[in-house]
């Protein structure tokens, strides 16, 4: 999704743990799947809104 690979992803989740602890990194990993499932969520709802207009637009009258 960012370009990521395994070792980097490790790397990262590492550091957090060494930075905010185990208790506040699982906070921070939620937060951070709640946002980006919201994000989707917006994503997928504005497609489909789009989707259907031009559908509508495209039909004869």
């Amino acid at each position: 999704m960012f370009g990521l690979s395994g070792p980097e992803l490790l790397l990262s989740a590492g550091i957090g743990l060494l930075v905010l602890g185990p208790e506040q990194l699982k906070q921070v990993v939620r937060f951070i799947a709640k946002c980006i499932r919201s994000v989707r969520k917006i994503m997928s709802d504005i497609s489909t809104y789009l989707e259907s207009t031009i559908d509508d637009k495209n039909k004869p009258n």
